[in-house]
């Protein structure tokens, strides 16, 4: 359209009977809608609830990942064909602050990308939350969230955090932290704390590098565990 303005939208509905020389109308509808000024399409503030839905993941544990951020960048690029004068924009709408409500920008997705499926998008989200480890408690609730809103009921969340192996894999995380079934939030914490410190890069610095593959490995299951017994808690 060319000017703003209330425009007239006239649908009508035919049916074609087998047999039938000429459609049968069933029914008209009228619909009047009030359009803005037009704007110039911009693929990027097209993009742009997908990437904050992104940067949200991104974000949740506070200071954000470099390696996160290229794998956001890097997926926009090659999924959505942004070209090189485009993406000194991209990294700037990548610095955008961070909001924690998913909820309008998960219904923006909906609504712009019907063909991109939730599990599609809940993957690459996964993906994001993943690029330094075990994903957060805090992600796993946003990404859950983002699965209610995109229309996945709220009962089909362990299947689908199963299917996007988000559930905890550690068969008994209080023998990891070596406290008991009952034990405070602050005897967990402590436990954790306790734990983590003889695991901590300067302790292991001088090892050989198997043992600080280990001391690292060890560091995200301490902190599942962690994560898992106070959810459960």
């Amino acid at each position: 359209y060319r000017r703003p303005g209330t425009y007239t939208l006239r649908s009508t509905v035919i049916m074609l009977s087998p047999g039938a020389d000429k459609p049968t109308t069933l029914g008209h509808q009228t619909f009047d809608f009030v359009l803005p000024t037009p704007s110039k399409w911009s693929r990027l503030e097209f993009l742009r609830p997908l990437m904050s839905l992104c940067m949200a993941i991104l974000h949740a544990d506070g200071t954000p990942s470099t390696r996160g951020a290229k794998i956001i960048q890097r997926f926009f690029i090659e999924n959505f064909d942004i070209p090189r004068s485009q993406r000194s924009a991209l990294k700037a709408l990548m610095v955008a602050p961070a909001e924690d409500d998913c909820h309008p920008y998960a219904q923006a997705v909906k609504r712009r990308m019907p063909a991109l499926s939730p599990m599609e998008l809940l993957a690459l989200l996964v993906q994001v939350a993943r690029c330094e480890g075990n994903p957060s408690r805090r992600a796993k609730r946003q990404i859950k969230e983002v699965a209610i809103f995109m229309g996945i009921p709220e009962n089909r969340w362990p299947e689908v955090e199963t299917k996007l192996e988000l559930a905890a894999k550690i068969e008994d995380p209080w023998e990891m932290l070596g406290i008991d079934r009952d034990a405070t939030r602050a005897d967990i914490k402590k436990a954790y704390r306790t734990k983590l410190a003889g695991l901590h890069p300067d302790k292991v610095a001088r090892m050989d590098p198997e043992i600080q593959d280990l001391a690292r490995t060890r560091t995200v299951e301490l902190r599942e565990a962690y994560e898992t017994v106070l959810d459960r808690g």
